[in-house]
This record gives structure tokens, C-alpha cells and sequence, in this order.
């Protein structure tokens, strides 16, 4: 058990990846971060600011489609339940 693209992308590279499925519902939902250098609050605060901007420009979900959707190099389309949980990520204007 892992997190569902690692083992999408272990299948992808492995030598029969359509023996290889993934499978199963969420058991947390637990969000992604980014490591920025500490004491660094300017940087930390552009890459909360760019990923909520590209998030709620639609950006964020074309270049997920563009490397994880159907024709994607690790094909794992996003759910309606992932993508709401992306959209709540981000915080109003």
C-alpha cells in the first residue's frame, strides 16, 4: 500500500505493466507539500501563492492531464474526489 501515482508509475516501468493494477479507494486525505530552505518565509510564501494560482486559474489540472491523464506518461486520471480536494487546497481571494 502507497500512494496511488508511485504505484502507477512503478507499474508503468514495469516489464509487464498490464499485469499490474491499481486499485482501491482513499484511506486518508492527506495534502502534498513542498520543501522550501528554512527561515525563508518569502520563498515558502510564492510557492503556496503559485501552486493556489495555478490551481485556481486551471493550470494545475491541465499539466496534471498533460503527464497523468489517459495519454499522460503515467496515465492515473484524476478523480472528481481528488480534483474537489485540489480546489479546497487553495484558499480565496
Amino acid at each position: 500500500m502507497t500512494d496511488g501515482i508511485l504505484l502507477a508509475g512503478l507499474a508503468a516501468k514495469a516489464k509487464s505493466p498490464k499485469d499490474y493494477e491499481v486499485v482501491g479507494d482513499f484511506f486518508t486525505k492527506d495534502p502534498y507539500s513542498c520543501i522550501v530552505a528554512e527561515n525563508d518565509s518569502k520563498w515558502r510564501d510564492f510557492v503556496n501563492h503559485t501552486l493556489m494560482e495555478l490551481i485556481d486559474n486551471g493550470k494545475y489540472f491541465e499539466m496534471y492531464d498533460k503527464w497523468f491523464g489517459e495519454k499522460g506518461v503515467v496515465p492515473y486520471p484524476m478523480s472528481a474526489q481528488v480534483r474537489n480536494f485540489m480546489l479546497m487546497q487553495s484558499m480565496p481571494e
